[in-house]
């Protein structure tokens, strides 16, 4: 998503502040990631939980998506200033969204849930243009293979460990999804003390 330059002017090595800014945009990232999207390992338990068959499976993994989808598109027609200020709303909103599956167990509900923890996500296609500006162009590279690789390793981790949790036949596929969104919501909360509190991040300047 493009940034106007202007607004979100590129840093230089000299910036001694870029590895705090990019270090708390990135643990922001890997976070929602780790939590959001347990579901998409669990889908089809979860779905035959819910006394549905396995095309409601494919609607649950096709709600997040759809759900980013929209959110992205939207946030491309806000200003730069209102995606700053959506920026930490929407990734609290991507987790806090799973929340109310441990008490909700209806399938409309559920994809509904999802579709907006989706749309919660969308921030991340903002914030991954932020990180893009806040490293030093000769260290972009180096930094952008470590985003990818600390993503990949939270998002392997959340279907590995959502996985072993379901398949003990005493733990709901439901209260699976539903705690991940509660424990990424706190986590979250915690991280958005780390976030830059000049202007620029409120959204203000």
């Amino acid at each position: 998503m493009p940034v106007d330059r202007r607004y979100a002017p590129a840093l230089t090595a000299r910036d001694t502040s870029w590895p705090t800014t990019a270090s708390a945009y990135l643990l922001m990232l890997w976070a929602a990631s780790a939590f959001t999207f347990a579901y998409e390992a669990i889908a089809v338990p979860y779905a035959a939980e819910l006394g549905a068959d396995a095309r409601t499976a494919g609607i649950l993994l096709a709600a997040g998506p759809l759900g980013q989808t929209i959110g992205i598109a939207a946030l491309g027609r806000t200003s730069p200033r209102a995606r700053m200020r959506l920026l930490l709303p929407l990734a609290i909103l991507s987790t806090a969204a799973l929340i109310p599956t441990l008490v909700v167990h209806t399938p409309a509900a559920v994809i509904a849930f999802i579709a907006l923890a989706g749309l919660g996500s969308a921030f991340q296609a903002p914030l991954n243009t932020l990180f893009g500006r806040a490293v030093p162009t000769q260290y972009r590279g180096r930094a952008f293979g470590i985003a990818s690789t600390g993503l990949s390793l939270s998002y392997a981790t959340t279907m590995l460990t959502a996985g072993a949790i379901a398949s003990n036949p005493h733990v709901p596929a439901a209260t699976v999804i539903g705690a991940s969104g509660l424990l990424g919501t706190l986590v979250l909360l915690a991280l958005t003390q780390l976030w830059p509190r000049d202007a620029f991040h409120r959204g203000t300047a």
